[in-house]
C-alpha cells in the first residue's frame, strides 16, 4: 500500500512511468502452459520487468493444416499490438513428432517450422524442445528443427534438461517445470 502511494505521485507528476522496457511473447502446445505461469511471474518480479504475453495452448499442433499461419499470424498480430515485443518463448512440436511420419516431420512440419522462424524475424526467439524421451519421431524432429534454426540466426534451440519430465514421458514435471524456467532465465539474461 505504501508503494502505490509513493508510486501514485510520480506517475501522476510524469517522473515515472510503468512502462515495461520490453515484452516477451510465450507460444506453443501443453509444455508451454505448463512452464509459462511460472516462467512470467519469476521474470515479472524481476527489476524492469518485461509484459508478458502468454499465447500458449493445450493440445496445439505446429504442422496441423493451417497451424504454420495460425502461428506466424499470432505473431504478426502481437507485433502490430505491441511496440516493444522483442523476444519470443516458443513450445510447439511435441504433439507433431507422435501423430507424423518421420517424412511428414520433413514435408509437413519443416515447412511449418521455417514459416514460425521467418515470421519472427527481429525478435529474439527461444525455442524449447525434448532432449529426451520416449516420443515418436523425436530425433527427426529434432533434426528439423536444428536444420530450420541453423538458417535464422534469431532463433536459440534450447533442450529441455534430462530427466524433468513426468510419467507420460511428454510433460513436465514441477522440478522440470522450475528448471525450464531457470533455463530460459539464464539464457535470456535475467
Amino acid at each position: 500500500m505504501r508503494m502505490l502511494i509513493l508510486a501514485l505521485p510520480l506517475l501522476l507528476s510524469g517522473c515515472w512511468t510503468p512502462a515495461a522496457p520490453n515484452t516477451v511473447m510465450v507460444m506453443g502446445d501443453s509444455i508451454a502452459v505448463s512452464f509459462s505461469s511460472v516462467f512470467a511471474s519469476v521474470l515479472m518480479a524481476r527489476d524492469k520487468a518485461p509484459l508478458v504475453l502468454n499465447n500458449s495452448l493445450a493440445g496445439m499442433v505446429a504442422g496441423a493444416d493451417g497451424a504454420n499461419v495460425y502461428w506466424a499470424g499470432r505473431i504478426a498480430e502481437a507485433r502490430k499490438h505491441v511496440n516493444n515485443l522483442d523476444t519470443l518463448v516458443v513450445s510447439l512440436g511435441a504433439n507433431d513428432v507422435s501423430r507424423l511420419t518421420r517424412h511428414e516431420i520433413s514435408t509437413v512440419l519443416a515447412p511449418a517450422l521455417n514459416d514460425i522462424m521467418y515470421a519472427s524475424i527481429g525478435l529474439k526467439v527461444y525455442w524449447v524442445v525434448h532432449a529426451d524421451g520416449k516420443l515418436r519421431n523425436l530425433d527427426e524432429f529434432r533434426r528439423v528443427l536444428y536444420q530450420a534454426a541453423t538458417y535464422y540466426s534469431h532463433v536459440t534451440v534450447l533442450d529441455l534438461p534430462t530427466g524433468v519430465l513426468g510419467a507420460d514421458d511428454i510433460h513436465l514435471t514441477q522440478a522440470g517445470v522450475t528448471l525450464t524456467t531457470e533455463m530460459l532465465l539464464t539464457e535470456m539474461g535475467y
